[in-house]
């Protein structure tokens, strides 16, 4: 490190020697003291879909207030409807697939890391411990090829591992998505965060006030007419096909 050490305030430096001048820089030692971040693990509650038998819930839903009677709902407004559909579908998956309270720890955050990978580190570390015992050139080279073959290892093994995800992920768009997400480094969270809907549609309603106060007074802008595509015909779908679009995107 030359010159200067910049640290935290809760980063512990200690046996911090400042050497002879190189060039115009002063070489600085130091031990720096960290330690490794262990997974946590937490309770988090969460619904066990496992357990959820499909044809059950199929039956109870088909004899709810949803689909028994459907003529009951036509004098429903659009709130009630919304209204009907939270409470009733809740009120099934309680009793098909209630929530239960289990044990959450944090994934593995290089999923590619295998046994090969820990052998080539290994033999890098063998080989930087021999070059720090003997100083020899020969030693440092080998130590260099160890670390060249372990990067390139490493490489190679990100790259096979994303790949074939992504090429298993084909045709489920729910994978692949959740693929990106680990490319991108992003860690997996299956909760969806302390703001319930209401806090959402408030914000959002918020915004949208907020940004009409601030453009009441611009003139407004008359749109050039221009000849647009229309849609004037619907292709008839089967239901054959509509489950198998519905299969292809994971719901």
């Amino acid at each position: 490190m030359l010159d200067l050490v910049i640290t935290r305030s809760d980063t512990s430096i200690s046996a911090l020697r400042v050497g002879d001048m190189i060039s115009d820089h002063a070489l600085v030692r130091f031990n720096l003291h960290v330690t490794r971040e262990h997974s946590d693990t937490e309770w988090i509650t969460r619904r066990a879909w496992r357990r959820l038998s499909s044809d059950a819930f199929a039956s109870d839903l088909a004899a709810s207030a949803l689909c028994g009677d459907l003529t009951a709902l036509e004098d429903k407004s659009t709130d009630d409807l919304a209204e009907l559909y939270g409470s009733e579908l809740t009120r099934l998956l309680d009793q098909h697939c209630p929530v239960v309270k289990v044990r959450h720890k944090a994934k593995q955050s290089t999923p590619w890391f295998d046994a090969d990978c820990r052998a080539v580190r290994r033999r890098a570390r063998a080989a930087e411990r021999r070059f720090r015992r003997t100083r020899a050139e020969a030693d440092r080279a080998a130590w260099n090829n160890a670390l060249k073959l372990m990067h390139s290892q490493y490489e190679k093994k990100c790259s096979n591992y994303w790949r074939d995800e992504i090429a298993a992920s084909k045709g489920n768009t729910t994978r692949l998505w959740r693929t990106f997400r680990g490319v991108l480094g992003e860690a997996p969270c299956d909760e969806t965060g302390p703001h319930s809907a209401e806090d959402f549609a408030s914000f959002y309603r918020d915004k949208v006030d907020g940004v009409r106060a601030s453009t009441s007074s611009t003139p407004i802008y008359k749109v050039p007419f221009r000849a647009t595509p229309t849609l004037a015909e619907w292709t008839p779908v089967s239901p054959d096909e509509t489950e198998k679009l519905i299969s292809a995107i994971g719901l």
